[in-house]
């Protein structure tokens, strides 16, 4: 019961602003990271997942971060007394 009232307490806005900054940090990074692929950012044009690792690496972490967020949000629709 504790933890579902810290977790309510975490979604009701005390919090809620770094988990949306997370989540509008890396859609903006994976945004900028595909349009520097394709069309070229600002006159920046890179090509594949070069420099290696490190694009990849970056990549993953967005990914993972969004992935993080929806689930977070997913549960606690989910869940009963917190919504």
């Amino acid at each position: 019961m504790a933890e579902s009232r810290a977790q309510a307490q975490t979604w009701s806005g005390q919090r809620i602003w770094l988990w949306v900054a997370a989540m509008m940090t890396s859609a903006g990074s994976l945004i900028a990271f595909g349009l520097s692929r394709t069309v070229g950012l600002f006159g920046f044009i890179e090509r594949g997942w070069e420099p290696a690792p490190h694009a990849v690496i970056s990549a993953v972490a967005e990914l993972v971060t969004l992935g993080v967020f929806f689930a977070a949000v997913l549960r606690l629709r989910r869940s009963p007394g917190l919504g």
